[in-house]
């Protein structure tokens, strides 16, 4: 380990950092402005880790964090007990339809991967508070011919809308978490 890993972040710092913002490899590469390669030498410990990769991440995980706490608090206000959560599997997805992530630090964002890390966590909040929460995974070629069908714009409630029409062309039965056997 060089000088510089043992008084900046480890590997261990970044696969974790990592993890909990839902990244891939691919976007951590595309995050730094590097290529993946550069990546796996940073989470080897061959190369030291970039401090401002780390506060990057911090930003997404931060964001993460806002994304959460703003859906709960339109839960709460709402007084709804069901809950349509859009969430994204591709990035060029989330970054033509979706909200943008609140921090400043990474332009080329948001991931699709820190947004289900955000909507996993209000998902969980809204549970432990007695909602109901449907889980959608957002669809593009679905998406855009709802707003010509519909003639609606690409605004703030027409993802919602179409999220809660995915729900009734195809009916889930919620999720709850199952209460804890005691014995």
């Amino acid at each position: 380990m060089t000088q510089e890993q043992e008084e900046g972040y480890t590997p261990g710092d970044l696969h974790v950092a990592r993890y909990a913002a839902g990244l891939s490899l691919s976007d951590l590469a595309e995050l730094a402005g590097v290529q993946e390669r550069a990546v796996r030498r940073w989470l080897s410990g061959a190369k030291p880790v970039p401090p401002d990769l780390m506060d990057a991440l911090h930003l997404i995980l931060d964001d993460i964090g806002v994304i959460a706490d703003r859906a709960v608090a339109a839960y709460e206000e709402s007084g709804q007990t069901d809950v349509v959560l859009v969430t994204y599997d591709r990035n060029q997805d989330i970054r033509r339809y979706g909200q943008p992530m609140p921090a400043r630090g990474h332009a080329d964002g948001p991931f699709a991967g820190a947004h289900t890390e955000a909507v996993a966590q209000a998902a969980d909040a809204i549970r432990e508070a007695g909602g109901s929460v449907h889980l959608v995974l957002f669809d593009e070629e679905s998406f855009t011919a709802w707003l010509l069908e519909n003639d609606r714009a690409l605004d703030g409630s027409a993802l919602a809308e179409w999220g809660t029409g995915q729900l009734e062309e195809c009916p889930v039965t919620p999720w709850t978490n199952p209460p804890l056997d005691p014995g």
